[in-house]
This record gives C-alpha cells, structure tokens and sequence, in this order.
C-alpha cells in the first residue's frame, strides 16, 4: 500500500520541491498550508508522515505537533520537523513538541529520501512489535488461562484421592467440570452400580438410560448433537454446554475433560477395590465377634463341666474307697485297684487343663486378629 505524506507550509513553493525530492510516483501526497488546516485534514484522512514547517502564521508547527500528538489517532504518525533554523533551542523545542525527526532548509534530495525512508522504516517495526506483542500477550493470556484449566484437573486429582464412596467420587467429577462453567451428568459403572447424578445433584430415569447408551459407544470422545461425551470403560460423562462458539476454548476444554475423566476412571478401579477389602474386613470383623461370643459361652460352659467333673472324680475315689470293705479285700487287692482308678483320675484333670489352655491361646489369637483388623 503505497505510503501518505502530508506535506505542511505556508509557502506552495515547499510542496513542489518536496513533491519532486520524493518522487511525485512514489507516494500519496496531501497537502496543508496552516496549523488548523493540518489538523482537520489529519482528522479526515490519517497520514503516515507528516512534513511540517515549524515557522508559520497563526498555528506555528510546534503547537500543531502538540496538538496531533495530544489525539490518540496521531500517536503513530511520524512527524519530521522542516526549519531554516539549526540552533539547539529550536531542535529541543521541536523534541518537546513529540517530533520525531528534524530537516534543515534548503531541502537536500539525499536527506529527504533518506529520512522519509527511515521513517517508514521505523513506522513498519513500531506496527509488527505491536502485533508481536498482541500475540504475545494473547498467549500469556492463553496460556494463563490454560494453567489455571490444568489447575482444575490437580485439584480434582488431589481430591479424589479422600474421596471413600463412589457418591463423594461423582461429586468431585461434577465440580470439576463446575470449575470449567461446564454442566455435566456423570455415570459411575462398578459392582452395586451404576451410579448417575447430574450437576443439580439428581437424575431421572431417562437421564440414567441415556447415559447407559452412551456407555456403550467405543469411542473414547464424541459429539453428541451440541453435546459432548467423554466415554471411560467405568465412566460416562456427557457435557451440555461446551463452548462451541470459541474453537480455541473449546478443543482445550475437550483435552481437560478427557484428562480429568480418566483419572476419575483410575480413582473409580482403586475407590472399588478399597470398597471391596472395607466390606471383607467388615465381615471378618463380624465374625470374629460372633467368635469371641461364643468363646465366651463355651468357656462359661467349660468353668462348669470342669466344676462337675471334679466332684464327680472325687466322688469316685471316695466310693471306691468305701467300695473296698464291703468287698473283704486284701489291702494289696485294694491297692491294686486304686492304681486303676488314680491314673483314670489323673488322665482326666490333665485333659481338663490341656483344653483350658487350649481355650486360652484361641482367646489369644482371635485377639491378635482382632487387633490387625481394626489397625
């Protein structure tokens, strides 16, 4: 696009001599003979350059500088100051003023052309450092936001991990997506499911055979109409509002669901097994009280039995005993038989204590059990 430049001077003469210095071919001209007329024209049709004469009547080229500088349409324009005057007064006043560059009267073809040249130049970088720096900040902002996306995702890892039922678990999934502005239903497929809560915390019937449905897709992420589905062997999640309008957004917010639903489908294999050994310990727990209970009732019932035995035994000495002088027994007669019955006797207490010892150690280990299950 061929460049403007807006020749400013009070003396017409200036514009033909610049206009022939230049390149009458080379660029689009305009042209203002005061202060006031240059910056209605600016107004009008933003120049690239402007050449403005410093010495004029009325508006001098200072005060219009200030005045284009002071617009925020003439922030970018490339002003080189054109003056007879080449003291260091008029130069710094001219900086002041926001020129850009300064040309000294007579005009030089070498220096016009080169300062115009320089100015294009200069206006060229200016407008791709700021498209750079769009860019740039565009992907700060990008990339901010997709840390704070990533961040969603860490946050609903860590979370997981206290979850200890499947219920908590779905929760943590739909808060997750919440995070994201995102409303979702998910379904939980595990032993005594499925399990299906939307983001307001319910779920109708259709709601639970849709999400069955979807379930039975292959495909790990799918469009479903406007929705979108994230599809794991024990989780299906289907997504009512993704951002379809912002591509961008919405192929991130795809990569993150389909992230955050797989460390749901880990937690879901883990939080299951953690279940099953929960509910086994709780069975071995029951049982072992169901044990000591009856160790209890079989030791009372054992104190007993030992209690009759004995007397029964000591009964049975002392009626042997009393047996004998009835039967006009030798005494070497009577104490053969009493070395028949004293061992049965002894026998008989021996056993009695072997099992009482017996019934201590199984009280001892049902205790140790006890204890590894509950620790």
């Amino acid at each position: 696009m061929t460049a403007h430049i807006l020749l400013v001077d009070d003396d017409p003469l200036i514009f033909h001599l610049e206009k022939a210095l230049l390149g009458e071919n080379n660029y689009r001209f305009s042209t203002s003979s005061s202060g006031d007329d240059c910056l209605v024209r600016i107004a009008a049709d933003r120049p690239d350059i402007v050449l403005l004469d410093i010495l004029m009547p009325g508006v001098d080229g200072l005060k219009t500088c200030e005045h284009i500088r002071r617009s925020p349409s003439g922030q970018d324009i490339y002003i080189i100051f054109v003056s007879a005057q080449n003291d260091a007064e008029t130069r710094l006043a001219a900086y002041d003023a926001g020129g850009d560059d300064f040309m000294l009267k007579p005009l030089s073809a070498t220096e016009i052309r080169h300062k115009v040249e320089i100015a294009l130049r200069t206006r060229q970088e200016v407008a791709d450092l700021r498209r750079n720096l769009c860019d740039t900040m565009s992907m700060a902002m990008t990339a901010l936001s997709a840390g704070g996306e990533m961040g969603v995702i860490l946050h609903f890892f860590s979370r997981s991990f206290s979850c200890q039922s499947m219920e908590a678990l779905a929760g943590a999934i739909l808060d997750g997506f919440g995070s994201y502005g995102l409303s979702a239903s998910v379904q939980l497929k595990y032993e005594g499911g499925p399990l299906t809560l939307n983001s307001e915390r319910r779920c109708s019937l259709i709601e639970q055979e849709l999400l069955m449905n979807l379930g039975q897709d292959t495909r790990r992420i799918f469009d479903y109409g406007s929705r979108t589905v994230v599809n794991f062997p024990h989780v299906t999640v289907l997504i009512k509002n993704m951002p379809t309008d912002d591509e961008e957004r919405y192929g991130r917010m795809k990569d993150n669901a389909a992230l955050l639903v797989e460390g749901a489908e880990h937690r879901i294999l883990a939080l299951a097994n953690e279940l099953s050994v929960r509910k086994r310990q709780q069975r071995l727990a029951a049982a072992m009280r169901s044990a000591q209970t009856e160790l209890v009732t079989i030791r009372d019932a054992f104190g007993r039995n030992h209690a009759e035995v004995a007397t029964t035994l000591g009964n049975l000495e002392r009626q042997v005993e009393d047996t004998f002088s009835s039967l006009d027994l030798s005494e070497s007669q009577e104490a053969s038989l009493l070395q028949v019955v004293r061992p049965l006797t002894r026998n008989a207490y021996s056993l009695e204590e072997q099992t009482l010892k017996n019934d201590e150690h199984l009280s001892r280990v049902l205790e140790d059990l006890q204890e590894a299950i509950s620790g």
